[in-house]
């Protein structure tokens, strides 16, 4: 759930508060995989950065996140983007999440 936080974290409210209260999580099960799903939209303030300067505020943004907990390790899916965008691939995100499966 921190991973999940800080992505909300990540995000403000047009009034500049937290959209961490705006968090939505569930849990699916996918090949025996506990997987939490996060969403959360709002102005986009980024995120780590490698070597870059911080990215500006970007109004209108969502993310679409899954956390799978594996056996070895947990994995992580993140995807951001502008509004529009994030819905209308938001099928083509949760089909790739529900894809999972054990390695050989």
């Amino acid at each position: 759930m921190s991973n999940a936080q800080r992505w909300a974290s990540q995000f403000s409210m047009p009034d500049g508060g937290s959209a961490g209260t705006n968090m939505k999580t569930s849990e699916i099960e996918v090949a025996g995989f506990k997987v939490t799903l996060v969403e959360v939209g709002g102005t986009y303030n980024g995120g780590m950065t490698t070597g870059s300067a911080p990215s500006r505020p970007q109004p209108g943004y969502r993310l679409l996140g899954a956390i799978a907990a594996g056996p070895d390790a947990n994995w992580y899916f993140k995807f951001t983007g502008p509004e529009a965008t994030v819905q209308a691939q938001r099928g083509a995100f949760e089909s790739m999440v529900k894809s999972l499966k054990h390695g050989a």
